[in-house]
Order: structure tokens, then sequence, then C-alpha cells
């Protein structure tokens, strides 16, 4: 074989060291350097935009926006947000108490109190009626025989001599239907005035002398006294009826059995009951105070109309009284609080807690008195001028306030706290003090 062959040929030595020109522009310049060029080139270009658009720096107006910023957080925290709270606990001092009570309208409020006195206070009485008429269904039947009834008007124009006439006396309608006097009466003389003779007059009741609805006749011109015919007074003495006779009747009719009447006479004593209750209680005066079973209800009087009308009801009429003692209720409080003070050590005390309950009275309405058991518990703790004390903590340190809380009367517990906690001191303005009293 050719010792050629295993030669390389000469064109594989054509490779030089001479990069073309584009290939050694681009690697020239490192990379880390054309980096930092971009970044300058990009700098400038900025800038220039920025001077372009007539902008200026804004730097110093952050600077000044956090100054600001911070002057007004340090001004918030010294000034704003200081505050101080207290918070007072105080002790509580019980006491229980079991009275037999007395008012009456003739007791006055003079009374001085002590551990041992009877406890005496001025009442109220109060009155109301009502009356009322209801009218309810008749369930019951019955055959009924009415004679119709009414009034007529009785005449002398005979002769200056009264007349009596007696009961049963009978009275004649044109149509011959007799009317009967209920009572005797006298029939006043007439009066003569220049010789004429002026007519006198009386008001009577009649009744029918049947039962029947033919009798229910409207009012009459003349009615003639059958009993005086024949004699001159039988043209001098004549009535007239200017109203209806009414009532007659014959035939099954609706009547009120005794259970409608019962039921009917509960019915008006409840609505009764009901009315006067609210309306005397809701005339009372705010500052008195009603004790259960200070109140009496009554019925005066009642009446019931046992003919039914046209839809066959009845009718009852009542009328009722209620009487009420009361007293006012911040005089007993301020009696048994005073009973109860002479049980504590001498001091300034106000109420903290009062619960009272009532038991059942005692009443003579008569003389307007009423008695009743009233138990319950009182408890006191010493009075504390929160605004007083809100005054001398003002600009005070923590040492200084807490030697001036516990010096208190009557304090249990205190807690004083600040915010900011750092501040160590009251703020020297009065509102930003908080004072709560338990």
């Amino acid at each position: 074989m050719p010792k050629s062959f295993f030669q390389p040929k000469k064109h594989a030595q054509s490779v030089s060291d001479i990069l073309p020109p584009k290939r050694l522009k681009k690697e020239a310049k490192p990379k880390e350097q054309e980096e930092i060029e971009i970044q300058q080139e990009t700098i400038v270009v900025v800038q220039q935009r920025r001077l372009r658009a007539g902008g200026v720096p804004k730097w110093p107006f952050v600077s000044f926006f956090l100054i600001a910023v911070l002057a007004g957080l340090i001004y918030f925290g010294w000034k704003v947000l200081p505050r101080a709270e207290i918070k007072i606990y105080l002790k509580k001092y019980p006491s229980v108490f079991n009275e037999a009570i007395e008012v009456s309208k003739n007791f006055s409020l003079n009374q001085k109190y002590s551990s041992s006195t009877l406890i005496k206070l001025p009442a109220e009485l109060f009155i109301e009626n009502r009356n009322l008429s209801l009218s309810f269904p008749a369930s019951g039947k019955e055959k009924i025989e009415n004679k119709a009834s009414g009034k007529i008007v009785v005449y002398n124009s005979y002769s200056s001599d009264p007349q009596t006439l007696v009961a049963n006396t009978r009275f004649t309608t044109p149509d011959n239907k007799i009317f009967l006097l209920k009572k005797a009466i006298v029939v006043p003389g007439a009066k003569i005035i220049e010789g004429k003779i002026i007519s006198s007059s009386i008001e009577v009741d009649v009744v029918a002398s049947q039962a029947g609805a033919e009798y229910n006749i409207g009012p009459v011109a003349k009615f003639t006294i059958p009993g005086l015919k024949g004699s001159p007074k039988y043209e001098g003495f004549y009535a007239k009826s200017e109203q209806s006779m009414a009532n007659g009747f014959v035939g099954e009719k609706a009547v009120p059995t005794d259970k409608d009447i019962k039921d009917a006479e509960i019915k008006i004593k409840e609505d009764l009951e009901n009315v006067l209750k609210i309306t005397i209680l809701s005339q009372l005066p705010e500052e008195f105070k009603v004790v259960d079973g200070s109140l009496k209800f009554e019925i005066i009087s009642k009446k019931i109309n046992k003919e039914t009308d046209k839809e066959n009801k009845f009718s009852i009429f009542a009328e009722a009284k209620t009487k009420l003692i009361a007293f006012r209720e911040k005089d007993l409080n301020n009696a048994l609080i005073a009973k109860a003070l002479f049980q504590l050590p001498e001091g300034d005390y106000e109420t903290a807690e009062f619960n009272i309950e009532y038991g059942i009275p005692r009443l003579d309405f008569d003389k307007g008195e009423m008695s009743f058991p009233a138990k319950g518990r009182v408890a006191f703790k010493r009075k504390v001028d929160a605004d007083l004390l809100r005054r001398q903590v003002l600009g005070k340190n923590g040492a200084d306030i807490k030697a001036l809380v516990f010096s208190l009367p009557g304090l249990d517990n205190a807690q004083l706290s600040f915010w900011p906690k750092y501040i160590g001191k009251a703020p020297s303005r009065i509102e930003k003090i908080k004072i709560t009293i338990n």
C-alpha cells in the first residue's frame, strides 16, 4: 500500500489563526464589560428622558414626608394616646330586713327612723266608678200574654174642682179599645179666667184591658171615660196620647233562662272589673306602688230586663266601684334604707343593691288604711367622688396614684393602668383619665 495513504491530506491543514473580521469583533470585548456598558447606556437614556420631561428628583419630597409622619407619630404618642384608667372595687355592706309596714291616708311623712322604729307611711285612697249595659241572647222559650201599655194625658175642662179617678178606671178609644189606669190619680181642677175654663191636665200610666198585639196602637186624639157617661162630666173629662202603646203580645217568645242570666251577670262583672282596673291604674301617678291585693271591686247596683227585643235579646245594667290604696314606693325605700344604716359604722354610704318582696296586705277601705309585710336585702358601699379623684391624680406618677387610691375608705381592690405603658404617669388632661367604680 502506498505510503501517502497514511499521511493526512494537505487541505486538512488549511486552518488559520486569523479569524474572520466579524468573529474577531464579537470576541474582542469580554461579556462582563459588554453588560456594564449596556447598563450605563440605559441609565443615561433614563436620565435624558427625565430631563427632557422637565422632572425634578423626588427624594427631597420623600424625605420631608417621612420626617412629617415621624413627627406626627411622636406627637400622637405623647399628646393624644396617653391615658390612664383606674378601676376601683368597693366592699359591700349587706343588710337584710323583715318589716311590718303600715300605710294610711291619715299618716304624714315626718317620721325619724332608728333601728327599732315602726315604719308608717302616708297613702292615697283612689276611687273609680263605672256603669255598663249589655245585651245577651235569650235561649229559652215561653208562651207569653203581654198587655200593651203606655202613657196618656188626662184633662179636666169641667170645673175648678179636682177629680179623683180610681185604679182601673177605663179609657176608651174611638174604636172601642179599653185601657185602664194603673193606679188612682187626682186630676187637678181647671182654671177659671174671666169666666172661661182653662183645662188642667195630668200624665198617667195605662195598660190595655186585654193582651195582644192589636192594642199596640199609635197616638189617640181622644180617649173617653165610660164611667162618666150619662153625667155632665163625660164631656169635661177626657184624655189624649202622644206616644204609641207597646209590648202587646200573645204567643211564644224568647226568654232568658236562669243560666242565661247567670252568665250575663258574670260577663258584665268581668267587663266592669277589667275596665275599672285599667282606668284606675292608668290614671295612677308613676311614683305610687300598688301591692297585689290592694284593689277592691264591688257591684253597686244591677238591673236585669228580661223583656227580649226584636233580636230575642235581654239586657242587663250594672254599676260598679273600684277602690285602691297606694303609697309612694320611694318613701318606703328611704325608710328601709334609713333603718338599715343604723347597723353600719359611721360614714358616707350609698345604696349598691336593693330588693324587696311584698306580702299579702290587710285593708280597711273605710279608713283608707293598709298593712303588709316587706322583706328583702339592701347592700351599701362607700361613696367615692370620681370627679374629685380624677382631678387629684392629674400628672401624678403610679406610686402616688396607688397611695391615693388605696387610702379610699371601703376599698376592696383597685387596678391602675397606663397606655402606652412607658408613660408611667397620669396625663395632664382630665378627659384622658377614666375612673370606673364597681
